[in-house]
């Protein structure tokens, strides 16, 4: 069985219902803001808690009752200060429908070593494409819900998840063919016709290409909406918090 995308159309319009838009209010009260600190005083739990949320310790969080996947919090902040503030701004948003008019230092990422990935020629490995696909069908998830190690609404947001991930890849220009035998393609390059036969102009206007539809990437996952491929974010990007 597998999904279609169309079927969360009913989750989207019920979010949509009776949601007044969130009101913007200014994040620095000065033109120059330095930013200030807070000590906070909390039980251990807590602490262990946001640390484990920041560090990405799954056994840690397992050992306190939270039964999570890594790539369920992949888009946190990786420090205690972002965690903490990355709820705190989701609550008032919830609880008081209101939003900064822009992102808290403590939250958002900037990405360094990024000059070798905006000239890669696939930003993503074919095994990786795959594994990106397969999260969007439901055969993908049959074993654990068999053993009932997942739940449907769990399987759904999971697939609903990897959906959004995947058109973000297409939005931009990349091209994820869903034959498992074929790499990840940019959008605008020709593979077809070897790099021998290319005049420099066409090379030149391809390295454009690429090197903007990369750049797009890397703009998405500084903003959380894609999760950076594990072995490009071990071995080529640093991806750390501005405060």
């Amino acid at each position: 069985m597998e999904i279609n995308p169309s079927s969360f159309s009913f989750i989207q319009k019920t979010e949509e219902l009776n949601v007044e838009p969130l009101r913007l209010i200014k994040l620095s009260a000065f033109e120059k803001d330095e930013g200030e600190t807070i000590l906070l005083s909390v039980e251990t739990r807590i602490k262990e808690l946001v640390s484990g949320l920041a560090k990405r310790n799954i056994k840690s969080l397992t050992s306190i009752g939270l039964d999570i996947e890594e790539e369920d919090i992949s888009n946190l902040p990786t420090s205690i200060t972002g965690v903490m503030v990355h709820y705190f701004v989701e609550g008032i948003a919830r609880d008081y429908n209101i939003q900064f008019d822009k992102k808290p230092k403590s939250i958002k990422k900037s990405i360094k070593g990024i000059g070798n990935i905006k000239t890669r020629k696939r930003f993503i490995t074919k095994e990786q494409k795959n594994a990106l696909l397969d999260k969007t069908k439901m055969s993908f998830y049959d074993k654990e819900l068999s053993a009932g190690i997942i739940t449907m609404p769990e399987v759904l947001e999971k697939i609903k998840k990897a959906y959004e991930e995947k058109k973000q890849y297409e939005n931009i220009g990349l091209i994820l063919p869903e034959n498992k035998t074929e790499y990840p393609q940019y959008q605008g390059v020709d593979y077809l016709t070897p790099e021998k036969d290319k005049t420099e102009e066409e090379k030149t206007k391809e390295e454009q290409i690429i090197s903007q539809i990369n750049e797009k990437i890397i703009e998405l996952a500084s903003a959380g909406l894609i999760s950076l491929p594990k072995q490009e974010r071990k071995k080529n990007v640093i991806v750390r918090e501005t405060m």
